[in-house]
């Protein structure tokens, strides 16, 4: 998980990424739920009525009631989420991918927030990188019957973000980028050449993604 700080990355992973990228210098670099992601156990603990501090354990006992103890996870979640955001302005990038909100649709936000969320995102990465183009992706299509049943997340859900948020991307000057158009099948659920769980991509359909950025940079 990143730490609060532009450029301070605990991960090996995320390290090895930002050296690359500053060795070739200002390129393209992507904003993505990866940090949430990580982050999404928090938020499961707090909602069965325990949560974590930031390093600690998950589901370790804490005051306050489940409702608070919710509100500390998404914290934590949000913190990830600022330390990221620090990481990708200090690249000095000339072009940003944003592709952020499946995790907070799987954790039960509104499209309408995620939606007004992801504007405000927008309305920062304009103001902190005021020469770099902004791509916003679309969510990428899932397939229901591989999401677990007690997922508050459907295709139509996704679909209907994906409204939303083009109509934010537009309105604040950032180019939109249909992803989810060419990883779908002709029911609009994620092809099944592409599908890993339901949520995450397969081998191909990381290759079929990347393909899609690559006519984009």
């Amino acid at each position: 998980m990143a730490r609060h700080g532009a450029g301070t990355i605990d991960d090996p992973l995320d390290r090895d990424r930002v050296a690359r990228a500053q060795r070739g210098g200002r390129g393209g670099v992507g904003l993505a739920p990866r940090a949430a992601a990580r982050c999404r156990t928090v938020a499961r603990a707090g909602a069965r009525g325990g949560a974590s501090r930031p390093g600690g354990a998950a589901g370790a006992p804490r005051g306050g009631g489940p409702g608070r103890q919710l509100d500390r996870a998404r914290r934590v979640v949000g913190a990830a989420r600022s330390a990221r955001l620090d990481d990708v302005v200090a690249l000095d990038p000339r072009t940003v991918f944003v592709l952020v909100g499946i995790n907070d649709l799987l954790a039960g936000a509104a499209p309408e927030a995620l939606a007004a969320r992801h504007v405000a995102l927008v309305a920062e990465l304009r103001r902190r990188l005021p020469r770099a183009r902004i791509v916003v992706e679309s969510l990428l299509p899932i397939r229901d019957e591989l999401v677990a049943r007690e997922a508050a997340l459907t295709s139509a859900t996704v679909r209907g973000a994906n409204a939303l948020l083009e109509r934010g991307a537009t309105a604040a000057g950032a180019e939109w980028l249909d992803v989810a158009a060419g990883l779908a099948d002709a029911t609009g659920e994620l092809d099944r050449r592409y599908a890993g769980d339901g949520v995450h991509l397969s081998a191909a359909g990381y290759r079929a993604w990347a393909a899609i950025l690559r006519a984009h940079l």
